[in-house]
Protein backbone atom coordinates (compact mmCIF):
# COMPACT_ATOMS: atom_id res chain seq x y z
CA UNK A 1 0.00 0.00 0.00
CA UNK A 2 1.21 3.27 -0.81
CA UNK A 3 -0.08 6.25 1.43
CA UNK A 4 0.61 9.97 2.58
CA UNK A 5 1.72 10.69 5.71
CA UNK A 6 -1.88 10.44 7.10
CA UNK A 7 -4.83 8.33 7.23
CA UNK A 8 -7.78 9.51 5.71
CA UNK A 9 -10.91 8.36 4.29
CA UNK A 10 -12.31 8.97 0.67
CA UNK A 11 -14.61 11.35 2.32
CA UNK A 12 -12.22 13.42 4.15
CA UNK A 13 -10.19 13.42 0.85
CA UNK A 14 -13.18 15.05 -0.96
CA UNK A 15 -13.84 17.46 1.71
CA UNK A 16 -9.99 18.85 1.67
CA UNK A 17 -10.07 18.50 -1.84
CA UNK A 18 -13.65 20.95 -1.69
CA UNK A 19 -11.34 23.04 1.05
CA UNK A 20 -8.30 23.50 -0.98
CA UNK A 21 -9.35 24.02 -4.60
CA UNK A 22 -12.84 25.54 -3.62
CA UNK A 23 -14.27 23.18 -5.77
CA UNK A 24 -17.20 21.34 -4.21
CA UNK A 25 -17.02 17.72 -4.17
CA UNK A 26 -18.34 14.75 -2.25
CA UNK A 27 -17.33 10.87 -2.07
CA UNK A 28 -20.41 8.73 -2.83
CA UNK A 29 -19.72 5.18 -1.80
CA UNK A 30 -21.08 2.41 -3.92
CA UNK A 31 -21.88 -0.74 -3.27
CA UNK A 32 -19.32 -3.68 -3.74
CA UNK A 33 -21.36 -5.67 -6.67
CA UNK A 34 -22.54 -1.81 -8.18
CA UNK A 35 -18.86 -0.80 -8.36
CA UNK A 36 -17.83 -4.51 -9.90
CA UNK A 37 -20.38 -3.97 -12.82
CA UNK A 38 -19.03 -0.46 -12.81
CA UNK A 39 -15.74 -1.43 -13.97
CA UNK A 40 -17.02 -4.67 -16.15
CA UNK A 41 -19.13 -1.85 -17.71
CA UNK A 42 -15.60 0.47 -18.53
CA UNK A 43 -13.87 -2.72 -19.99
CA UNK A 44 -12.35 -4.70 -16.93
CA UNK A 45 -12.16 -8.35 -16.82
CA UNK A 46 -15.15 -9.82 -14.46
CA UNK A 47 -12.66 -11.48 -12.53
CA UNK A 48 -10.39 -8.35 -12.23
CA UNK A 49 -13.50 -6.37 -11.70
CA UNK A 50 -15.13 -8.07 -8.32
CA UNK A 51 -11.28 -8.23 -7.04
CA UNK A 52 -11.19 -4.11 -7.58
CA UNK A 53 -14.81 -3.72 -5.74
CA UNK A 54 -13.76 -6.47 -2.96
CA UNK A 55 -10.46 -3.70 -2.14
CA UNK A 56 -12.13 -1.25 -2.06
CA UNK A 57 -15.37 -2.65 0.39
CA UNK A 58 -12.45 -3.34 2.46
CA UNK A 59 -10.88 0.21 2.26
CA UNK A 60 -14.31 1.49 3.04
CA UNK A 61 -14.42 -0.62 6.20
CA UNK A 62 -10.93 0.81 7.45
CA UNK A 63 -9.11 -2.19 6.53
CA UNK A 64 -6.49 -0.27 5.20
CA UNK A 65 -6.47 2.61 7.78
CA UNK A 66 -2.67 2.83 7.86
CA UNK A 67 0.34 4.88 6.67
CA UNK A 68 3.53 3.52 5.20
CA UNK A 69 6.60 4.18 4.55
CA UNK A 70 6.36 3.20 0.55
CA UNK A 71 6.57 7.06 -0.88
CA UNK A 72 9.51 8.00 1.02
CA UNK A 73 11.09 4.34 -0.01
CA UNK A 74 10.20 4.64 -3.33
CA UNK A 75 11.05 8.27 -3.75
CA UNK A 76 13.72 9.02 -1.53
CA UNK A 77 11.44 11.97 -0.70
CA UNK A 78 9.09 12.16 2.43
CA UNK A 79 5.37 12.18 1.45
CA UNK A 80 3.22 15.39 1.97
CA UNK A 81 -0.25 15.57 2.84
CA UNK A 82 -2.93 15.62 0.23
CA UNK A 83 -4.21 19.23 1.67
CA UNK A 84 -0.52 20.19 0.90
CA UNK A 85 0.07 18.68 -2.48
CA UNK A 86 -3.21 20.11 -3.51
CA UNK A 87 -2.16 23.75 -3.06
CA UNK A 88 1.29 23.42 -4.35
CA UNK A 89 -0.25 21.74 -7.67
CA UNK A 90 -2.90 24.85 -7.69
CA UNK A 91 0.31 27.33 -7.48
CA UNK A 92 1.85 25.71 -10.39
Amino acid sequence: MITGPEAISYAEAAAIYSEVTGVQVRHTSVATADLADRFVAAGYPADFAAALAALDEGIRHGNEDRVTGAVHTLTGRPPKPLRRFLAEQLRN
